[in-house]
C-alpha cells in the first residue's frame, strides 16, 4: 500500500520509493521551496492583470480625451467661421423726406455675404445714432408693414405736437336747418364752424339737384373754406337716411367730413330719425382730426393724442385710453397750461409723460404758442420692418438667405439734418456686424437722399 503525506523533507530517489513493493513505503512530495515558488508566480500575475487593466483604462480615457478635444476644436473652428463669415452685405441706404431739408425714415437694401450663413431677422439688432442720438431696434414679425406706425416701423422719441383743436362736440340741442355752432374748430383758424341739415330750395340751394334728396345731407360751414357737404349714410354703407321720416336708421359710425383736398374731422351718426327733419343731441358727435402718436402701449394698434376742452385725451388702439386734466378750461383764449406728468391708463400701465406748458391764443385750441411734447416710456427703442425685393429658392419668412434681397425700413430719434453724420450697425446674434458712416448732403432739396453708395 502507498501512502501519500506532507514532510517537510523532499526523499532524493523519487523514483525508487515509487517502485518499492513494500505496501508501507511513504512518498513526501511536498516541501517549502516548491511552495515559495507557486506564492511568487501568483502575485507576479496579480500584478500583471492589474497593469493591464490601468493601461487599458489609461488608453480608454486618452481615446476619450482626444476625440473630445478634436469636437471641441470642430465646433470652435465652426463658430470661429461663422463668426467671420456670417455677415449682412449692404448695397443701398437713402432716407425721406429731403424736401423739407432733414430726413427721419430711412431704407437700407441687403443681402448675405459670400459663404455667409442664413441669418434671422429676429436675431438681427439695427442701431442708428447721430451726434446726439441713439436709437436700437427690434425685429417687427413677418406680419410687419413697409409703413410707418404700430404695424410696420417706428422709433420711440419725445414727439413735439403741432396744432390741435378740441377734439369732440357733444352737440347739445337738434340739428335742424338753421346753423348750430360747433365747439370744434375743424380747419382750426380761431373762428366758428357750424352745421345743419341739407334742406332742397332752402339752405342748400344749388347743391341738391332734386327733391328726393332732401333731409340726407348735412353741411358744414367752415370759416376759412366754405361749405362742406356729408351725405348721411344708411347702415350698410349706401345713401342715405332720410331724417323726414321716422325710424330710419343712421349709419353707426364715424363719416368723414372732407373737401378742399383734405380731411377736417368727422361726424358719428347713431340712432333712428324721428321724422322731424333734424338730428337729436343724442344722436351726433362731431369731431376734430386726432394726431397720430407712436404706440405708446406697444400693442401693435395706432394710438392718438387730442383734447376735450378740460383735458388732454390719449385715445388708445385698444380702447384702454388715458387723460390729463389741462391747468386751465380752453373755453377762452390766454389760458395758461402748466402741465408736466406721467401718463397713467385707464388700467393703471404708464405709457410715458406729457409736457404742456404756455398760454393759449384761441379758444378751444392748443396752438404754437405752447410747448406740447409727448415722452414715450420706451425713448431710445423701436422696431424695423422688412420688404423682399427678391426671395431666394427655398425662402423664409423672417430669414435672410443665399439669394434674398430684402429692404429694411427705419426711422432715426430725431430729424437728420444737412451736413450731419449717422453711424448706422447692423448687429446679427452671430457673425459680424456691419458698421456703415453716412453723412447727408450739404443741401437737401429732393424727397429720396441717397446716402450709400
Amino acid at each position: 500500500m502507498l501512502k501519500i503525506f506532507s514532510s517537510d523533507k523532499t526523499p532524493r530517489n523519487l523514483e525508487k520509493f515509487i517502485n518499492n513493493d513494500d505496501e508501507n513505503s511513504i512518498i513526501t512530495i511536498t516541501g517549502s521551496g516548491m511552495d515559495k515558488k507557486a506564492e511568487m508566480g501568483i502575485g507576479t500575475l496579480i500584478i500583471f492583470i492589474a497593469l493591464l487593466l490601468a493601461v487599458a483604462i489609461a488608453a480608454g480615457v486618452l481615446i476619450q480625451t482626444s476625440g473630445s478635444l478634436q469636437e471641441d476644436a470642430l465646433t470652435t473652428g465652426s463658430e470661429a467661421k461663422n463668426q467671420i463669415a456670417t455677415h449682412i452685405s449692404v448695397t443701398e441706404v437713402f432716407g425721406s423726406d429731403g424736401s423739407s431739408g432733414n430726413i427721419t425714415d430711412f431704407v437700407v437694401t441687403t443681402k448675405l455675404s459670400p459663404g455667409s450663413e442664413d441669418i434671422k431677422f429676429g436675431d438681427l439688432l439695427v442701431s442708428i445714432g447721430s451726434y446726439d442720438t441713439s436709437s436700437t431696434l427690434s425685429y417687427r414679425g413677418v406680419n410687419g408693414t413697409d409703413e410707418k406706425g404700430a404695424q410696420g416701423y417706428e422709433t420711440y422719441y419725445p414727439q413735439e405736437i403741432g396744432m390741435l383743436s378740441v377734439y369732440e362736440d357733444p352737440i347739445s340741442q337738434n340739428v335742424a336747418q338753421v346753423p348750430v355752432t360747433l365747439i370744434v374748430d375743424l380747419d382750426e383758424d380761431g373762428q366758428n364752424d357750424t352745421v345743419e341739415v341739407c334742406r332742397y330750395l332752402t339752405n342748400c340751394i344749388g347743391f341738391l339737384p332734386n327733391q328726393s334728396l332732401d333731409g340726407q345731407y348735412l353741411a358744414f360751414n367752415l370759416s376759412s373754406v366754405g361749405m362742406i357737404y356729408v351725405a348721411m349714410l344708411k347702415p350698410d354703407g349706401t345713401c342715405c337716411t332720410d331724417v323726414r321720416f321716422l325710424d330710419r336708421p343712421f349709419y353707426g359710425g364715424e363719416l368723414a367730413i372732407s373737401g378742399y383736398g383734405r380731411t377736417y374731422g368727422t361726424v358719428l351718426l347713431t340712432g333712428l330719425s324721428d321724422g322731424s327733419t333734424q338730428v337729436q343731441p343724442e344722436d351726433i358727435n362731431v369731431y376734430n382730426d386726432k394726431q397720430l402718436l407712436d404706440d405708446l402701449d406697444e400693442d401693435g394698434l395706432n394710438d392718438y393724442v387730442t383734447f376735450n376742452r378740460s383735458h388732454i385725451l390719449f385715445l388708445q388702439g385698444d380702447n384702454v385710453n388715458a387723460s390729463v386734466a389741462l391747468t386751465t378750461a380752453l373755453d377762452n383764449k390766454g389760458a395758461v397750461q402748466t402741465v408736466n406728468t406721467t401718463i397713467i391708463d385707464e388700467d393703471g400701465e404708464e405709457l410715458g409723460s406729457v409736457v404742456l406748458i404756455g398760454t393759449t391764443s384761441t379758444r378751444w385750441i392748443v396752438d404754437d404758442n405752447l410747448t406740447f411734447t409727448i415722452n414715450p416710456r420706451l425713448i431710445g427703442t423701436g422696431y424695423f420692418s422688412v420688404e423682399y425685393l427678391k426671395e431666394a429658392v427655398n425662402h423664409i419668412d423672417g430669414n435672410l438667405q443665399r439669394g434674398d434681397v430684402a429692404r429694411l425700413y427705419f426711422e432715426t430719434a430725431k430729424q437728420i439734418g444737412e451736413d450731419e453724420e449717422i453711424w448706422l450697425r447692423l448687429i446679427p446674434k452671430v457673425g459680424a456686424p456691419s458698421n456703415l458712416i453716412l453723412i447727408t448732403p450739404d443741401v437737401m432739396v429732393e424727397k429720396r437722399v441717397y446716402l450709400f453708395p
